[in-house]
């Protein structure tokens, strides 16, 4: 991500779909965001799992996320 803007709270509902099944371009784009552990979203991973982690790196410190998971999120 080349955004410097960062953000105090990031709310969202993402899409529940495989990066597969998205346009390449967005698939490329959701293939270069950083995990919060080490390296970038995964090719196999879900579309909300690419918008949490980008949510997470354009969060200041201190700041707060809300998303809509699936029920599934937690196995992810």
């Amino acid at each position: 991500l080349g955004a410097s803007e960062r953000f105090d709270r990031v709310i969202g509902n993402p899409p529940y779909l495989s990066l597969h099944r998205l346009p390449a371009s967005v698939r490329a784009a959701a293939l270069r965001i950083p995990r919060p552990s080490t390296g970038t979203v995964p090719p196999k991973a879900n579309a909300w799992y690419a918008f949490v982690c980008a949510a997470l790196h354009l969060l200041r410190p201190g700041g707060g996320v809300c998303v809509v998971l699936p029920s599934a999120w937690e196995y992810a």
